[in-house]
């Protein structure tokens, strides 16, 4: 459930925990077995370094299968009031 959080953009317990329940796709992942989110908060905390050794192999993955460009993207993170905001 977690990996399927990654590649949905899904980043919150209580999130996944939604999805579980809602979400036909991710339910045929998991079986129909809808966990709570305090589980899969624990899961996260007990197995940290177990995901992020998941994780690496999986981009290790994509990178032997070309499947990354290799290109190099930033993002700016500034926030800029707009013009009717700031009239107010």
């Amino acid at each position: 459930m977690y990996i399927y959080g990654y590649l949905k953009q899904v980043r919150s317990s209580r999130r996944l925990e939604r999805e579980a329940r809602r979400n036909l796709e991710a339910k045929w992942l998991i079986e129909r077995v809808a966990p709570a989110f305090k589980t899969i908060a624990d899961f996260r905390k007990d197995h940290a370094k177990a995901i992020v050794g998941v994780c690496r192999s999986f981009i290790r993955v994509c990178r032997d299968q070309s499947l990354f460009g290799g290109e190099l993207l930033a993002i700016d993170g500034n926030r800029i009031e707009s013009v009717r905001a700031a009239s107010r």
